[in-house]
C-alpha cells in the first residue's frame, strides 16, 4: 500500500501550512469459531509426511550441495529479553480484533511502525529474520562426512561440519537509554573444500532494508563468523524483507538502538546457518496461488506464481529449510483500527483521546508468519518467505476472501462459492481482521504443501551460482534527497553520487561524501537541504542453480514486468483496465520484456527488495505527475504548458517527458532552448514527486511518489539485460 505517510512525515507541517494559503468504533467481543491446526492434504497412498517425503525420488548420484538455517527473533526487547511473547496470542488462538498484548515500554525506546503509525505498543505474534546458506562442495567430500557422522539427532549441537553457534543478550544501563546488544559466539566449523562459494539468503519480517543496511549485516557477519575457510569474497550474502507494515520502522523513521539489535540478530542467524551446513538434497516446484491478493491499479494483473524450494537433510530426508515466493503486500491489517476499549492502555501511554487506538501500533507478521508456522508444524526446519511482483499495487485490500471449508472451496481463489461467509468477526468479504490473516496464511501454506508433497523434484545442482550487476539511478524524487542529507534515510548513511549525462558508469560517478545545498523548493518548506549527489547505486543479483533461480530486485515491480502478460493484454483494453482514460493502454504501455522470461530458468524466483529497497518501478509510459505552479520559477503557469502541447492535462505531465528533458537536448521534446516554457518544464519536473507526496498525484497514479526516481525501471531493465545477456 502507499508509503507516503510515513515517507512525508517530516515535511507535513510546512506543507498544511502552505496548503492553507491556497474515534474508533467500539463493540463487544466478536463471536469466532477457531479453525482447526492445519494439516498436510488428504494422501491416498500414505499416512504420514515421512511416509510423503520417502516417496519423492532422489538424485542417483551424491549430494553436491550443503545447506544451513537458522533464525532469530527481531523483535524489541523489555529486560534485555524477549520472554513477553509468552502472552502474545499468536496464530493458534487467535480473536479477530485483538491486536496482541500490550507493552507500554522497549528497552530501545519508542519504535514506529514500517508504513504505519507511532509508538509501537502491542505484539499479536513474533517478528524473525531467517537465513538459509547453500554451497556447493565437492562429492568426495560430502560423502566422507557422511559416513563420519556420529548422530542423525536433530536435537544434537553437533553436525556433519560445525559446532552451532550461541548468542546471548546483554544490557549496558547508562544515564540515557540502555543500549542492547547480542553477542554471537563464533563458529568453528570442520574442514570443507577450499575455495567453495557460500550464498546466504537473509529475509525479515520488516518493511524493507537498504542496502546500506544490508552491508551492515554482511559486515557484522563476517566478523563473527571469523572462518578463515570463508573469505569475504566467497560468502555472498542476500539480505531482503517481506515487506511487512506491521514491524518496525526500517526506512523513515529508525530508531537506532533497535535497529542495532536487529542488525546483531540477523547477523547472528547467518553464522549458526554457515555453521550449520550439512549434506543436503533440494527439490522445488512452481504453481499458482491466487486467493487473498488483488490489484488496485491499472492495468489489473495479478502474478500468481506460487514458488518453493526446500532443502533436505541427505541421509534422514529431514527439511532443513523450506522457502516460499509469492507475490502479495503483507498488509493485510494495514490503516485497519482494532475494535475494543483501549482506555487503560491510552491513559498508560499519554495518549488524548482523540488519538486512542491501535491502529498502526501492534507489531505482527503477517501471513508470512502463519506460513511459516504451519509449514514448521508439517515438516520442522526453518521457513523463509521470499515477496514477489507486489508493485502498483498487489495486495489482499480488494481480495475477496471467505470461509474456507469442505462445502465452501478454495476453487480459483478468486470466486466466492454461493454459500460461503466471511471470516469469523466480518460482516463482508473484504473486512479487515485477524480473521481474515489467518485465512489467508492458511490457505497459502496448503498451497505450498501441495506443492511440496505432489509435485516437487530433485533440483540437480553443483552449487549456487552467484552474479551481481550493479546499476545507477536518479534520485528524481527530491523527498529522498533530503533524507539522505538529513540522515534519516534507514539507518546507516546511504551515499549519492553525481554523474553528470548518461550512461552513468564507476568511472563518471563520483560520491559526493555526504555534501548537502538548499533547495529552491523544498528548503523553504522544509527548512532543510538536499544531498549534493543526485544518484543512487544498487544492484540486481540472480543466484543460479541450473534450472533453478532466484532473482533479487531492488525494487517493487508490477506483475506485467515479471510474467508474461495475457495474448489479449493490448487489445483488451475493457478487460484489464477500470479507467483507460487515467492510464496509457493497447501499445501505449510500453514495458519492456519479463524478467522471469529473461532469466532462463525453468522455476523462477523474481524476488521483490532484494538487496535494497527503491520504491516502485512504474514504466515511464504510465508515469504521470502533478504540475504545481509554484514549482516554475519564471512567469509561466501549468496551464500555458498545457495550452502549447507540453502537459497531458492542465495539470498533469508525463513522466516522459521528465525523463526526455532530463536525458536529452530540449529539442527531443520540441522545446526552444531559449523559451521560458524550457525553464518551467524543467521546474516542474524538479520538484513534481516532492510537491505531489504532500498534495496528491494524478488519480491512478499515486505510485510515482513511492519511488526513488522515474527512471527506476529503465535502469533496473537495462541492468537486468546485462546481467541476464538477455
Amino acid at each position: 500500500m502507499s508509503h507516503r505517510r510515513a515517507l512525508w512525515a517530516f515535511v507535513s507541517a510546512a506543507l498544511v501550512a502552505l496548503a492553507a494559503c491556497s474515534t474508533a468504533t467500539e463493540a463487544g467481543p466478536s463471536q469466532f469459531t477457531v479453525p482447526a491446526p492445519i494439516t498436510a492434504p488428504a494422501r491416498t497412498t500414505s499416512t504420514t509426511i515421512a511416509e510423503d517425503l520417502a516417496e519423492l525420488p532422489v538424485p542417483p548420484e551424491p549430494p553436491t550441495v550443503v545447506v544451513g538455517a537458522a533464525s532469530r527473533s527481531v523483535l524489541p526487547t523489555i529486560g534485555a529479553n524477549r520472554d513477553y511473547l509468552g502472552f502474545a496470542p499468536g496464530w493458534d488462538d487467535i480473536s479477530p480484533d485483538d491486536p496482541g498484548a500490550f507493552f507500554p515500554a522497549w528497552d530501545q525506546g519508542s519504535i514506529s511502525i514500517g508504513g504505519g503509525g507511532d509508538d509501537a505498543s502491542w505484539v499479536h505474534d513474533d517478528l524473525r529474520v531467517t537465513a538459509v546458506a547453500i554451497a556447493g562442495v565437492d562429492v568426495a567430500a560430502v560423502e566422507a562426512a557422511i559416513e563420519s557422522q556420529e548422530s542423525a539427532d536433530a536435537t544434537t549441537t553437533t553436525n556433519r561440519f560445525a559446532t552451532t553457534t550461541t548468542s546471548a543478550i546483554s544490557t549496558t544501563t547508562s544515564t540515557t537509554t540502555p543500549t542492547t546488544t547480542i553477542v554471537a559466539t563464533t563458529t568453528t566449523r570442520a574442514p570443507l573444500p577450499k575455495n567453495t562459494d557460500t550464498v546466504v539468503i537473509v529475509s525479515a519480517d520488516l518493511f524493507a532494508i537498504v542496502a546500506a543496511d544490508a552491508a551492515a549485516i554482511e559486515r557484522r557477519a563476517k566478523e563473527l563468523l571469523d572462518d578463515p575457510l570463508t573469505p569475504d569474497d566467497a560468502l555472498k550474502v542476500i539480505v531482503t524483507a517481506t515487506h511487512n507494515h506491521h514491524g518496525p520502522d526500517t526506512v523513515f523513521d529508525v530508531n537506532p538502538d533497535w535497529y542495532a539489535v536487529m542488525v546483531d540478530e540477523a547477523a547472528s542467524a547467518v553464522v549458526e546457518a554457515v555453521g550449520k551446513m550439512e549434506p543436503a538434497v533440494l527439490v522445488a516446484a512452481s504453481g499458482e496461488h491466487r486467493f487473498g491478493v488483488a490489484d488496485t491499479r491499472d492495468p489489473l494483473l495479478v502474478d500468481p506464481t506460487l514458488n518453493v524450494l526446500q532443502a533436505r537433510k541427505a541421509r534422514s530426508g529431514k527439511p532443513i529449510a523450506t522457502i516460499v515466493q509469492w507475490a502479495n503486500h503483507p498488509t493485510t491489517t494495514f490503516e485497519w483500527s482494532p475494535i475494543g476499549q483501549f482506555g487503560d492502555e491510552c491513559a498508560e501511554k499519554g495518549w488524548p483521546a482523540r488519538d486512542c487506538s491501535a491502529e498502526g501500533r501492534f507489531f505482527t507478521s503477517d501471513f508470512p508468519g502463519i506460513l511459516r508456522k504451519r509449514m514448521q508444524t508439517v515438516f520442522g526446519g526453518e521457513v523463509m518467505y521470499l515477496n514477489g511482483a507486489i508493485g502498483s499495487q498487489l495486495g489482499p485490500r480488494s481480495a475477496d476472501v471467505w470461509r474456507v471449508d469442505e462445502f465452501n472451496p478454495l476453487g480459483d481463489g478468486l470466486t466466492v462459492p454461493a454459500d460461503a461467509l466471511p471470516v469469523g468477526g466480518a460482516e463482508d468479504f473484504r473486512e479487515r481482521n485477524f480473521a481474515r490473516t489467518q485465512t489467508i496464511g492458511d490457505q497459502l501454506a496448503l498451497s505450498a504443501l501441495s506443492l511440496i508433497l505432489e509435485q516437487s523434484t530433485p533440483i540437480t545442482t553443483d552449487g549456487p551460482e552467484w552474479s551481481e550487476e550493479s546499476f545507477y539511478t536518479p534520485l528524481t524524487n527530491l523527498t529522498y534527497r533530503a533524507r539522505i542529507a538529513r540522515g534519516t534515510y534507514g539507518w546507516q548513511q546511504t551515499t549519492t553520487y553525481t554523474c553528470g549525462p548518461r550512461p552513468f558508469s564507476d568511472s563518471t560517478c563520483v560520491p559526493d561524501r555526504s555534501a548537502a545545498q538548499d533547495d529552491p523548493v523544498l528548503t523553504p518548506l522544509t527548512g532543510g537541504p538536499i544531498s549534493v549527489g543526485d544518484v543512487i547505486k544498487s544492484r540486481l543479483v540472480h543466484v543460479d542453480f541450473g534450472e533453478l533461480g532466484l532473482l533479487f530486485i531492488p525494487g517493487e515491480l508490477a506483475p506485467e514486468l515479471v510474467i508474461e502478460p495475457p495474448f489479449d493484454f493490448v487489445t483488451n483494453i475493457a478487460g484489464y483496465y477500470t479507467r483507460p482514460d487515467l492510464h496509457s493502454t493497447g501499445p501505449a504501455y510500453e514495458i519492456p520484456g519479463p524478467l522471469s522470461e529473461r532469466t532462463g530458468d525453468a522455476i523462477s524466483f523474481t524476488v521483490g527488495l532484494g538487496g535494497d529497497w527503491l520504491g516502485q518501478a512504474v514504466p515511464i509510459s504510465d508515469n504521470r505527475l502533478t504540475c504545481f505552479d509554484r514549482a516554475i520559477s519564471v512567469d509561466v503557469s501549468c496551464a500555458d504548458l498545457f495550452a502549447a502541447g507540453y502537459l497531458l492535462a492542465p495539470d498533469t505531465i508525463g513522466g516522459l517527458t521528465c525523463q526526455q528533458l532530463a536525458d536529452e537536448p530540449p529539442a527531443v521534446v520540441g522545446v526552444d532552448p531559449q523559451s521560458l516554457l524550457l525553464q518551467a518544464l524543467l521546474d516542474a519536473c524538479h520538484s513534481a514527486q516532492f510537491l505531489g507526496n504532500a498534495e496528491g498525484a494524478p488519480a491512478g497514479h499515486a505510485e510515482e511518489l513511492d519511488t526513488v526516481g522515474w527512471d527506476l525501471l529503465r535502469d533496473i531493465d537495462d541492468a537486468a539485460t546485462r546481467l541476464l545477456g538477455r
